[in-house]
């Protein structure tokens, strides 16, 4: 390190990996990285790098040199826990540290001098199964540095027999020293937890955990896209954003606690969050209630803020929350925050009885719900946004329990689908429909009726109708959700054509008879009302694949581009059909939505029935066909939004 400790991190720094430079950590993102590799033998080949470097350690044109470093393994379901394997060193630029019980279990520099790329060969201990993380902190210069730089989860499914031999490259070779040789160290606080039964509980309230198959050390699910610890299921309770996401294993949140027996009791909770949905201010929240619904609730709150990780504790109170001021007691004792390379991670400890704000809670002697949200901060106070997506347990919980947590089925995100789901049926089905009918069929079936009127204007208003009333329902769905008005480029768009499709047929109360001089205005009033609209809609539509709480995949976004080419190409073709069809005469009357039409002439020729009827069945066929393809576009959408991109790329993989 640069007028640091050049010849290694002191023990000292063991357990917090903080270099202890007098200043604070950097808090974006790190431009190092740590990747794992298989290895002989069940070993894991570890690799500490600036982005960039190239497998032979050459530095990149945009690599940036380190000079020092401290790295551990460590356990995955409890972060703060050294994993006690040993690493191998390189003679030039690594050296070990025992940290606690004399073992070899810690990897740092040997020198000052920049680096590039270090790599070593990590063996766990013997006996050793389980799940661990490679945690790293790497010094750029003195006052620049990055702390809780973690790799991808490694899984040892099956205990690694270790006979070590004597080797000039690597400090495993030493001799035990005759110590007991634990399999890992927890924190001070830890080492007197003893074991405790768990309670027998219902079946309905853990679901059974997915599982996928693991060779005796392999990097964790990288096909999924995460790095958040899955697998601390099989030993804690645990919840995850958006629902179903455990299974998938693609969580934007997952929480995990378990009940400590230590004094009169404690609950220990984490939280990891893929913030890089988002790279914004974010939180990430859970709540205890005593119902399925946001109000009168405690609240811890794991958030990203400009860039630092912040632990803060609120109340619900109705629809709104409030932070708890520095005077109030939470119960609450912060045990870790880290936030590197769009990952967050809070980890905190609750203790069993505590009265917040009047309401009591125990947390062994009764059970709550556990409410989970996630959503932007907004201002210099970090106000919490309305949450973009919440999820609740469809029953109160015993802390002590292991497993993944049953989630009410029908979610926030429900109501959200069906608001998508109403206004892509609404606007690009009925509405879509009723234009082209309107549009291209009103010289058609001129002799019959359907409710007393012309069937094309039937078709027309019935479907107009339909979407209506879709889009009513849609917007009570979406309002039942959210709770007040928050506003960007999907909602005012999606604002501006619910407007218009409520203004256009109450204007069309108004309309003046066809032979009126003034009802030219009516129709091209009517037409730019409706086209604005309909344009509208399906602008919001694109940007709602951009909305975090739906999380659709790509396909969503393809298919309503399909939609869109579709749709204006069957409109051009429509359009010169028709232009050839009825160039005879001009009506002075614009239909519907159209400007300005070619109406048929009523008085072909005799000679030229036989061709008008061959055109009708044609156009009508095309009616027919665009209808069909809309209805299959449509229902690809819906399919869309009801299944999230995780369980695509579980598909997939």
């Amino acid at each position: 390190m640069v007028n640091g400790y050049s010849h290694g991190a002191p023990t000292k720094s063991c357990q917090s990996l903080h270099p202890g430079h007098g200043v604070d950590k950097q808090y974006g993102l790190a431009p190092y990285e740590l990747r794992v590799a298989h290895g002989p033998n069940g070993a894991v080949i570890v690799s500490l790098m600036s982005k960039g470097v190239g497998s032979s350690g050459g530095a990149g044109g945009n690599s940036i040199p380190f000079t020092g470093f401290m790295l551990q393994a460590r356990l995955v379901s409890d972060r703060e826990s050294i994993v006690n394997g040993r690493f191998s060193e390189d003679r030039q630029l690594s050296q070990t540290r025992n940290c606690n019980q004399d073992i070899p279990n810690t990897l740092t520099h040997k020198n000052g001098g920049t680096k590039y790329r270090v790599d070593t060969t990590w063996t766990a201990p013997q006996n050793f199964i389980g799940g661990v993380i490679f945690r790293a902190t790497v010094v750029q210069t003195k006052s620049v540095f990055w702390t809780a730089l973690d790799s991808q989860a490694v899984y040892i499914t099956a205990p690694v027999v270790i006979q070590h031999t004597t080797s000039s490259t690597s400090s495993s070779s030493s001799s035990t020293t005759g110590k007991p040789n634990a399999a890992y160290n927890r924190q001070r606080d830890h080492q007197s937890e003893p074991k405790q039964p768990l309670p027998s509980v219902n079946n309905n309230n853990i679901q059974s955990l997915s599982t996928v198959p693991r060779t005796q050390a392999s990097v964790d699910s990288a096909q999924y896209g995460s790095r958040i610890p899955y697998e601390v299921c099989s030993s804690k309770f645990c919840m995850g954003l958006p629902a179903n996401c455990v299974r998938y294993r693609t969580c934007n949140m997952l929480l995990t606690g378990m009940y400590v027996m230590r004094g009169d009791g404690m609950v220990e909770f984490e939280i990891h969050a893929d913030v890089n949905k988002y790279n914004a201010n974010s939180y990430y929240s859970m709540g205890l209630s005593t119902d399925n619904k946001m109000g009168e609730d405690s609240v811890t709150d794991c958030m990203i803020s400009d860039g630092r990780p912040v632990l803060r504790n609120s109340v619900n109170i109705g629809r709104n929350n409030e932070y708890l001021s520095a005077n109030e007691y939470h119960s609450v004792t912060v045990l870790n925050t880290t936030y590197n390379n769009g990952l967050l991670y809070c980890k905190w400890r609750r203790r069993r009885r505590s009265t917040i704000r009047g309401v009591q809670y125990d947390l062994k002697d009764k059970q709550y719900y556990l409410l989970l949200a996630y959503g932007l901060l907004a201002g210099k106070e970090d106000t919490k946004d309305y949450h973009t997506e919440r999820l609740a347990t469809d029953q109160t919980i015993d802390m002590r329990i292991v497993g993944q947590l049953s989630a009410a089925q029908q979610s926030t995100s429900f109501l959200i689908k069906l608001h998508g789901s109403f206004m892509v049926f609404a606007w690009l089905g009925c509405v879509s429909i009723a234009i082209f009918i309107a549009r291209y069929f009103k010289d058609f079936w001129p002799n019959d009726q359907l409710f007393g009127v012309k069937i094309w204007f039937a078709a027309h208003r019935s479907l107009m109708l339909s979407a209506l009333i879709l889009i009513l329902l849609s917007s009570v769905s979406i309002w039942i959700h959210v709770g007040t008005f928050t506003m960007g480029p999907h909602q005012w768009f999606g604002l501006a054509s619910i407007v218009i499709i409520i203004l256009n047929p109450i204007g069309a109360l108004f309309r003046p008879k066809p032979e009126s001089p003034k009802r030219w205005i009516f129709n091209w009033l009517h037409f730019l009302l409706g086209n604005t609209g309909h344009i509208s809609a399906i602008v919001a539509l694109v940007l709602a694949y951009y909305l975090p709480a739906l999380q659709m995949s790509q396909i969503y976004l393809w298919i309503l581009i399909i939609y869109i080419l579709f749709h204006v190409t069957s409109h051009l073709i429509m359009q010169m059909y028709m232009c050839d069809f009825t160039r005879k005469s001009k009506t002075s009357d614009i239909s519907m939505q159209d400007v300005p039409h070619l109406k048929t002439n009523n008085n072909i020729n005799n000679n030229n029935n036989n061709n008008f009827k061959t055109k009708n069945s044609l156009i009508q066929l095309c009616l027919m066909f665009y209808i069909i393809a809309v209805v299959v576009l449509i229902i690809g959408l819906i399919v869309c939004i009801y299944i999230p991109q995780s369980a695509v790329n579980y598909v997939k993989s």
